[in-house]
């Protein structure tokens, strides 16, 4: 692992957990005024696309005030290329100078030198967040993931060492899908013999990617650019458990070549409404 796989982050430095249940986003969520960094999964109105820097710096503020802390001004970790007569943004000149302050009070990071080996380092911590909030009682639970830390592939074992020799870290599923990211990229830009000038083309070769040897398994993508990989049903348990951990997700079920479409009639599936609140009915 090295410090170029943070290039791929598309999630903000500074942004909150993401309330992930119904039952959650129907009470306050939890306020903490004093942080000045976190991760969030939350999508915005329009998903991932935010409209631009401006729109992800707005996202993190928002969020950030709903967490009690909207009397800092809020930025997200991003860079852009120069275009259209404007000059590059490097995410680093834009976040001030530190120290981030995580919600628990521990600092993340110390300078602007350390974002990348800080999330490596809270990786841990934020991948696994359930299993630091509860014990014994969550034994049994069944989870479906596309990245488990207990796949014995060699790519995996490989991606695990590295993790554990350069962050003293247990990856999980952020670091092993943004490493996959990471992969995905370089192998577009070996296709194309490392010139990136014509994005279409970098995007059409990233788009016929197909890699055997990645922590997460094979991985290549649909003719619409959705990625097509394993998923694997877990349970978690204390048997076999490794790496120092109490707790342990083994895998019990693999699903091959999982698409966005999975078992479904692509066409009758995409002539169906776009997933909401509303559709598809709940059946009582």
């Amino acid at each position: 692992m090295s410090r170029k796989t943070c290039l791929a982050l598309v999630t903000a430095l500074a942004a909150p957990f993401a309330w992930r249940s119904v039952a959650q986003a129907q009470t306050p969520p939890p306020q903490f005024p004093n942080m000045t960094f976190f991760i969030t999964s939350t999508s915005g109105p329009d998903g991932a696309n935010f409209g631009g820097i401006e729109g992800a710096d707005k996202h993190c503020q928002d969020l950030a005030t709903k967490a009690g802390a909207g009397g800092k001004t809020w930025r997200a970790y991003l860079s852009t290329q120069a275009e259209g007569g404007k000059p590059a943004i490097n995410a680093r000149d834009r976040i001030g100078k530190g120290p981030w302050v995580n919600t628990e009070g521990e600092v993340v990071a110390a300078s602007v030198d350390e974002p990348c080996d800080a999330l490596a380092r809270i990786d841990r911590r934020f991948a696994q967040h359930d299993r630091h909030r509860f014990g014994d009682e969550a034994i049994g639970l069944i989870s479906c993931i596309p990245y488990t830390l207990d796949l014995e592939t060699d790519g995996n074992k490989r991606f695990v060492d590295g993790m554990l020799k350069n962050f003293d870290t247990v990856p999980g599923q952020y670091a092993g899908l943004l490493y996959v990211n990471c992969q995905v990229v370089e192998a577009g830009l070996k296709a194309l013999g490392g010139d990136a000038s014509d994005k279409t083309k970098l995007v059409t070769a990233m788009r016929a990617v197909k890699l055997t040897d990645t922590p997460r398994g094979p991985v290549k993508f649909d003719h619409l650019g959705n990625v097509i990989g394993d998923f694997y049903i877990r349970k978690l348990g204390k048997e076999g458990a490794k790496y120092g951990l109490k707790y342990w997700n083994k895998t019990i079920k693999t699903y091959k070549d999982v698409s966005q479409f999975w078992t479904y009639d692509e066409k009758k599936f995409l002539e169906q409404p776009v997933y909401s609140r509303d559709y598809p009915p709940l059946k009582g």
